[in-house]
């Protein structure tokens, strides 16, 4: 069993440093590299509307717990679950296709 648990730990040891040596790779790119920065302008660029969206729901929750309607809070909850799901689609759509179909 303990043969089992070191094997585990060290393949867990060995898949946290290749994530954390991808993300400094990422990180690099995306400060001194031109091409880096346009792609890191572009992802931020497309979490704009999902920001919103938090932000607007979470006030609305935030209201109707508030006022002690929690059903209305779960209901405006649910509601920005969806919208921040399509407007995550629309957001990766534009992402993969750009602007082709314009």
């Amino acid at each position: 069993m303990s043969r089992q648990v070191a094997l585990a730990v060290s393949t867990l040891q060995l898949a946290t440093l290749m994530i954390a040596a991808i993300a400094g790779g990422i990180y690099i790119w995306t400060q001194y590299s031109k091409e880096g920065q346009a792609a890191l302008a572009k992802v931020q660029e497309a979490f704009v509307p999902l920001v919103k969206t938090a932000e607007t729901t979470f006030a609305g929750v935030s209201l109707a717990i508030q006022n002690g309607n929690l059903a209305l809070a779960g209901k405006i909850a649910m509601a920005g679950l969806k919208l921040a799901l399509v407007d995550g689609l629309i957001g990766l759509g534009q992402l993969i296709i750009g602007n082709w179909g314009n």
